[in-house]
Parts: structure tokens; C-alpha cells; sequence
């Protein structure tokens, strides 16, 4: 996500593609969820196993109900 990309305009997703070529398919899905998430204004996690987390998600990552709820009222 573009910091400083304007509210106005729809959110955009950039991924690199040279370092996400070495990292298996469901690493990949994991990432470019992460990065989705973020276009839907969830902000990075602490918490091990969650989606938002920095850095590569797990391969089988989720979200909380605090996270479900605020992409639910976006």
C-alpha cells in the first residue's frame, strides 16, 4: 500500500514479484492477502499466527474478531 495514496482513490497493492518467487504457492497467497488486508485499513498485528502480522504470514494465517469487524464496517 502506497503511504499517502489519497481515501479518495481506490487502494492499491504493490507486490515485488523476485522475492516472492522463492516462497512456496501458500507463502504467496498468505502475502498477498497481508497486503489486501491492508487495502481494507487493518493495520500489522503482534499476535503470532495472525494475518497482519510483519513479514511473511504463516501459511495458515487468520484474523481476530476485532480485525473481521473492522473490514466489516469499512
Amino acid at each position: 500500500l502506497l503511504r499517502g495514496w489519497p481515501a479518495t482513490r481506490p487502494a492499491l497493492v504493490l507486490l515485488a514479484g523476485e522475492s516472492l518467487s522463492r516462497l512456496p504457492i501458500e507463502r504467496r497467497v498468505a502475502v498477498a492477502a497481508h497486503e489486501i488486508g491492508h487495502a481494507l485499513g487493518l493495520a500489522h498485528a503482534v499476535t503470532p499466527g495472525n494475518l497482519m502480522v510483519r513479514g511473511v504470514p504463516d501459511c495458515r494465517p487468520w484474523l481476530d474478531t476485532a480485525q473481521t469487524r473492522q473490514i466489516e464496517t469499512e
